[in-house]
């Protein structure tokens, strides 16, 4: 039997786990770096520098983690078109608050998934 608690924060969207150990851990959707555009990844590796930016973006080997927002989430995806992302992109951010992910973990060693259309640059 487990031990892990899992609830809904405040917001009525992400989902977290109570590990045995105290710590709390939040859902990641690991999307493989070939579902987003060439435009895309020079957009994620911009905004990992500037502050404020579009998105939320942390650098790591091989792609990016971009956090989720889920207030005003019409608003965000309509400021990410607007500063270039591609449709591809904010379908991705769209799945991922669907299944009430925080993160999407970008990463050029994820597999593919037929669900998405796939970009070679």
């Amino acid at each position: 039997m487990s031990h892990t608690q899992s609830f809904i924060d405040q917001t009525g969207t992400h989902y977290w786990e109570m590990l045995p150990c105290g710590f709390m851990m939040a859902k990641c959707l690991d999307v493989s770096t070939s579902h987003i555009t060439k435009q895309d990844n020079m957009l994620l590796s911009i905004d990992c520098d500037v502050s404020p930016s579009a998105a939320t973006v942390f650098r790591k080997a091989g792609g990016y983690f971009v956090h989720i927002l889920y207030d005003e989430a019409e608003e965000n995806d309509q400021e990410l078109l607007e500063a270039g992302y591609s449709a591809e992109f904010i379908r991705i951010i769209q799945i991922a608050r669907a299944e009430g992910a925080s993160w999407i973990c970008l990463d050029s060693t994820a597999e593919d998934t037929d669900f998405l259309p796939t970009f070679n640059w």
